[in-house]
Formats: structure tokens, sequence, C-alpha cells
């Protein structure tokens, strides 16, 4: 009886222990699950902030970056800017020296015109002349048919091109007319011009406006035939370039 006894308490003895061990377990699952559990959040956590760092580490790159390539395109921009301007300025500075060339050459040929024996010999002859403002002059200047013709071949020698315009825009225009525009040339006004052909100034003034009309010179013929000059000038200084 009393090994009965003994054998019934040794087997509750093993069953208290065995509880004991799987109380004793369960707690270490659950300690080991709340540590694994802990562990993943830790980690979790630590790998958002890392990726935190990462995106704002990644997002100022991006930004150098940006700024970097739009600093690139400002500076590309300003290049071009620089060299259209210094372009510009090239362009400019040539028209400026052709215009000045051109402007002297113009000079230098009208003074070469108006120092022909003739242009200097019909100045010489109006400045003795007292001419008004309003009624000219009652004197007269002697111009003859060879002052005519040697005036004409002056201004073919400087201005070549100079009539052949007159004519091709006015095929009817008159020597006459011809004689007015080549005294236009000389800087002459139309009292002026009224002396040397023994005209009244209204007379001149009449003839200058007809022709005014038919070349659709404007207001100022005078001014429009020295324009020409130039034209000629400049039409005859290209085919020297051009070698038409």
């Amino acid at each position: 009886m009393f090994l009965a006894e003994h054998t019934v308490e040794k087997y509750d003895n093993m069953a208290l222990v065995s509880q004991l061990e799987n109380l004793f377990q369960k707690h270490l699952n659950e300690k080991q699950n709340k540590v694994t559990t802990q562990d993943r959040r830790y980690a979790l956590w630590k790998l958002g902030k890392i990726l935190v760092t990462v995106s704002v580490v990644l997002g100022g790159i991006l930004v150098v970056l940006i700024k970097h390539k739009n600093r690139k395109k400002m500076e590309e921009k300003d290049r071009q800017i620089e060299k259209a301007k210094n372009a510009h300025q090239k362009e400019k500075k040539k028209l400026q020296q052709a215009l000045t060339q051109q402007r002297t050459a113009t000079e230098l040929r009208r003074e070469s015109f108006l120092s022909e024996p003739i242009c200097r010999s019909i100045h010489n002859r109006l400045q003795g002349v007292h001419i008004t403002a309003r009624e000219g002059s009652r004197e007269t200047v002697p111009f003859s048919e060879e002052d005519a013709a040697n005036l004409r071949k002056a201004v073919l020698n400087h201005y070549e091109g100079f009539e052949s315009y007159f004519s091709s825009k006015c095929p009817t225009i008159s020597q006459d007319d011809l004689i007015l525009c080549r005294m236009y040339l000389l800087g002459l006004d139309e009292r002026q011009i009224a002396v040397l052909q023994s005209k009244t100034y209204s007379a001149v003034k009449k003839r200058a406006d007809k022709l005014k009309a038919q070349l659709g010179a404007g207001d100022d013929l005078r001014s429009f035939v020295l324009d020409i000059a130039t034209r000629c000038e400049i039409r005859e200084a290209t085919a020297e370039k051009t070698g038409i």
C-alpha cells in the first residue's frame, strides 16, 4: 500500500513538473514572440529612418542637379545672348564703317566734281551778282552752249548713269530739263539758275515744278537730284566690287 501511494505521488510530481515545463516553455515562446515583434518593429522603424534619410539625401542631390542644369542652361543662354550681341555690334560697326567710307567717297567725288574748271567758273561768275530772295536778279551771267556742253561732260565724268536715270524715269525729258538737273547738281537754286539762263525766277520755278511732278520727286527737286547722284555712286561702287 505504501508502494502504491508512493507511485501515485511520484506520478503527480511528474505531472506537476510537466505542467511547469509546459508553462515555462509557453512563457519562453511568448517572450520570444514578444521580442521578435519588438525587433521587427524596431527593424521597420530603423529601415524607415534610413529610407527617410536616403530620400532626403537623394532629394538634395536632385535639387543640386536641377540647379546645376538650370545654371548650365542660363550660362548657355547668356553665352548665346552675348554672342548675338557681339555679332550685332560687329555688324553695326561694319555698317558704320561702310557709311563712313561711303560719305567720304561721296564727299571726295563731289569735291572733285566741283573742282572741275566749268564748275568753278560758274560759281565764280555768280559770286559778284546780287540776288534777292524774292525777285532774284535783273543781272545776267553768260552761260554759253559750250559751257552747257562742258558741264554735261563734267557730270558724266563724275556721275556715270546720272542722266540715263532721268531719261529712263522720264522718257520725255528735254535737254533744258537735264541742264536744270545739272545745275541743281552744282548746288544752285532756282534764282541762280534764272540768272545763268537769263530767265525769270517764276519761269525756272514753273519748269522745276513740272519736272518734279514728272519724276515724282516730292517737295524738293534739288535734294532729289543730289540723292540720285549718290545712288549712282553706290551702283558704280557695287559694280566695281562685283566686276559687273
